[in-house]
């Protein structure tokens, strides 16, 4: 544990220290590792190549251990993280931001699997009517599944309107298809 701590209070490793980086600076000119950093607002917005609008804090380190430098920012008053990695030519990738907290929940409450269906189950596919990613396993056509095992994908407009898309696993056949408006319709195989 004291070799941990001691390695990660190196200079190479400390987090509390950096360099500031000047005024007007081109960050495509940081590539070697360590923590970097824009003390204000008007010095990163003077920056090129930089994607932040306000202060930030920069981490080089190299991809492979030993080479293509990656960059990370951590913008101050956002939290907003950003990342590129320069390829084995020396040219820089562009800019990726990752998806903040609030725009992961906001996908995953619509394409997360809701259900696992299972041969224990009771439910058919009549009542499926939330919108959501519902995978099939061992049901019956009995319980109006198409196949036995696939995955389907519903999209409720309202309470009434509402599509089902069913892919049969392992993929050997075409999707099918069907709504319900006041009462389902037939299953019809694209």
């Amino acid at each position: 544990m004291k070799i941990f701590f001691l390695e990660l209070n190196s200079s190479h490793y400390a987090l509390s220290r950096g360099t500031a980086i000047t005024n007007g600076a081109d960050l495509d000119n940081y590539s070697t590792p360590g923590n970097y950093y824009a003390s204000t607002d008007a010095i990163a917005i003077s920056l090129s190549n930089s994607p932040a609008n306000g202060a930030f804090t920069m981490k080089v380190e190299y991809a492979n251990g030993t080479g293509y430098p990656r960059q990370t920012i951590r913008q101050y008053d956002t939290g907003t993280l950003y990342t590129r990695l320069r390829n084995g030519l020396g040219v820089w990738q562009a800019w990726m931001m990752y998806p903040t907290r609030t725009e992961i929940n906001a996908l995953n409450s619509k394409m997360l699997v809701k259900i696992n269906i299972r041969t224990t189950d009771t439910t058919t596919a009549d009542d499926i009517m939330a919108d959501g990613v519902y995978m099939c396993t061992g049901v019956t056509t009995e319980r109006k599944f198409p196949t036995a095992n696939g995955l389907m994908l519903v999209f409720a407009y309202n309470a009434n309107l509402v599509f089902q898309i069913y892919y049969p696993h392992p993929g050997t056949s075409k999707p099918y298809v069907r709504m319900h408006w006041d009462n389902w319709s037939n299953w019809l195989q694209l």
